[in-house]
């Protein structure tokens, strides 16, 4: 089964997103976080900068991407698709 993560950096803070190298699965950013903003850990992590969903509300751009990952041509490859959610404790939680 080909499985993926799907997160969402969004707005202006810092974000440090844990390898994900030792499971079995790809990880997706999206998300207009800048670049300087974002420490990426591991090889796994694939960095997506094209815009699928604009709302003035970065919180509501971050869900979009978790919530609506079906709309997302890139991710039809994939039998299972979790939304990470990456809260400040640095820790995933799945919806």
């Amino acid at each position: 089964m080909k499985t993926c993560i799907v997160t969402a950096c969004t707005g202006n803070y810092k974000a440090h997103l844990k390898s994900i190298d030792h499971l079995n699965v790809d990880g997706f950013i999206f998300g207009d976080i800048s670049d300087e903003n974002l420490q990426i850990d591991g090889n796994r992590w694939k960095r997506i900068k094209e815009t699928y969903f604009w709302h003035n509300d970065p919180y509501v751009r971050a869900k979009y991407y978790k919530c609506f990952w079906h709309q997302i041509p890139i991710l039809n490859e994939y039998d299972a698709v979790m939304g990470g959610w990456y809260n400040r404790n640095k820790k995933f939680t799945f919806k």
